[in-house]
């Protein structure tokens, strides 16, 4: 189209040129088979329309359209281009744009992708992929937060790799993801909300990092499979329940930061042979190792 565009705009400009002393005929055919419309001239129409100038300012004027229609036209393919899964649906939010499954529901690979119309898409919106059929998911650094049962009952997904760019977890994000065996925490996330990881009964291991500082009632609550935990420094108090029903649970280690461990934290751990208590620890709720 835009060769095209050149081609009849270089056409038009010579024949112009080589009739410009006498008004630019032959630069169009009018109904009555004169010059232009109904004998007008293509320079003449121009000035008719409101355009003021000589030839020669009507000959920059239409290359200077031709331009500009290239460059909207750049711009709308640009736009048009996205990187990531099709079919998934973008909200404005204040940052940027948060995204959610939209059409692509029964997908098994998601990739979600870093920008949309140009600006950065910043979260994962509540119940954004919940119950959807994804068995993998890339998630990009520009993602700050995921929210609120974002993949609740993902029963189908296996392993998920927070990036560093995220800052929080919702409440109930991976609750029921009764696939997932992986769990990679990036290092900029510092809470991790309530119920997060409840019933994942297949996962096996997590590594909470140093930048976390709370974590949330049930989080981990009947993660049946999860063997060994060592909760960081930067952790000042564990919720209640938190751990409640990881039955596969052999030995904790509570870092010294740790203030509280909420009642019924460590509840029906029924393999728990080993646990290192911080020095910060003032306070154990009822039933926390019952």
């Amino acid at each position: 189209m835009k060769a095209l565009k050149k081609i009849l705009l270089g056409v038009l400009s010579l024949a112009c040129v080589a009739t410009a002393s006498v008004g630019l005929v032959g630069c169009g055919a009018g109904k009555d088979g004169k010059d232009g419309k109904d004998g007008k001239s293509a320079y003449e129409i121009w000035l008719a329309n409101g355009n003021s100038g000589t030839e020669s300012d009507f000959l920059e004027w239409l290359k200077g359209k031709d331009e500009t229609t290239e460059e909207q036209e750049s711009t709308s393919e640009t736009t048009e281009e996205q990187e990531g899964t099709d079919g998934l649906e973008y909200y404005p939010v204040p940052d940027g744009y948060a995204v959610d499954q939209g059409d692509a529901m029964y997908l098994e690979e998601i990739v979600i992708p870093s920008t949309y119309k140009g600006k950065a898409v910043t979260a994962l919106a509540d119940n954004a992929f919940s119950e959807a059929k994804v068995k993998s998911i890339t998630i990009p650094d520009s993602v700050t937060s995921i929210g609120n049962e974002a993949f609740k009952s993902c029963s189908n997904l296996t392993s998920v790799v927070i990036p560093d760019g995220v800052t929080s977890i919702g409440n109930q994000a991976f609750y029921n993801c009764s696939s997932l065996t992986s769990v990679v925490i990036g290092d900029s996330v510092t809470s991790i909300g309530m119920s997060a990881f409840s019933s994942c009964d297949n996962l096996t291991s997590v590594v909470i990092p140093d930048s976390v500082t709370s974590i949330g009632v049930s989080t981990f609550s009947g993660c049946s499979s999860l063997t060994s935990v060592v909760i960081p420094d930067s952790v000042t108090s564990i919720g209640g329940s938190t751990f409640s029903g990881c039955s596969s649970l052999t030995s904790v280690v509570i870092g010294d930061s740790v203030t509280s461990i909420g009642q019924w934290a460590f509840y029906r751990c029924s393999s728990l042979t080993s646990v290192v208590i911080g020095d910060g620890v003032t306070s154990i709720g009822g039933s926390a190792f019952c």
